[in-house]
């Protein structure tokens, strides 16, 4: 679907197609506004709609945060065992140079993830508080009594921050998660695989169970809110 944005200053509305290029930096840059009220029945739908180029750019800052990660990690086991083996001061102080490097990328890189999700969480908020007041101000909106504008106060300052916050964190949180995680593995993997194999006996486990301890909460908690449910009704 065609995203619709809306420049604050002419008022002009122009449908833009997937664009790569990261928000902040376009020309066009502004308040995205919903006109066309066309929302997507998914929520991963919604969020794509929002902000697809963006999440292209997040996902990958996600994936250098994830490998900037763990590569310092070498940088520190190369260091100490030249320390400790051949005492090459030459060698080490290289060492730690390049590790200082790692270190201020890593946090360079993290930095500029953040201020970007930032970004596209506030993006998404802002566009789905103009929704709302369009549909509670525009033609065709019923008229307000104290419910409907406490039920819109409610949705612009609560619920929008929950929902554009999520557009911001849903995709590349739980790919940088996964990132780490291969990252971690795959360098034990490297450095000692048998610290793999008890890694992987000590977690698989908690693959079966804690999916099954789950089901039976869900089951338990669905029972208990349709007993609620029966003695209320009576």
């Amino acid at each position: 679907m065609p995203s619709v944005w809306s420049h604050p200053c002419s008022g002009e509305i122009a449908r833009l197609k997937f664009v790569v290029w990261p928000s902040p930096l376009r020309k066009t840059r502004g308040r995205q506004v919903l006109v066309d009220r066309n929302i997507p029945s998914t929520l991963l739908g919604f969020v794509w709609k929002l902000s697809a180029g963006d999440q292209v750019w997040l996902c990958t800052l996600s994936i250098m945060v994830a490998i900037l990660d763990t590569v310092p990690i070498e940088a520190q086991r190369r260091i100490i065992n030249d320390t400790v083996r051949q005492g090459y001061l030459q060698r080490i102080m290289v060492l730690a140079a390049i590790y200082a490097g790692l270190v201020i990328a890593q946090g360079s890189v993290k930095l500029l993830r953040n201020l970007y999700r930032s970004w596209v969480g506030e993006n998404s908020i802002l566009a789905l508080r103009v929704l709302i007041n369009d549909l509670s101000h525009g033609e065709g909106s019923l008229p307000a009594d104290a419910t409907a504008q406490g039920i819109e106060i409610s949705m612009v300052v609560s619920e929008c921050e929950a929902v554009g916050g999520f557009v911001g964190d849903s995709i590349s949180e739980p790919l940088l998660q996964a990132g780490i995680m291969v990252s971690v593995v795959g360098y034990l993997v490297y450095l000692q695989p048998l610290m793999v194999l008890i890694l992987l006996a000590v977690l698989l486990p908690q693959f079966v169970f804690v999916p099954l301890m789950q089901l039976s909460i869900n089951r338990k908690a669905r029972t208990l809110h349709f007993a609620r449910r029966e003695r209320r009704d009576r």
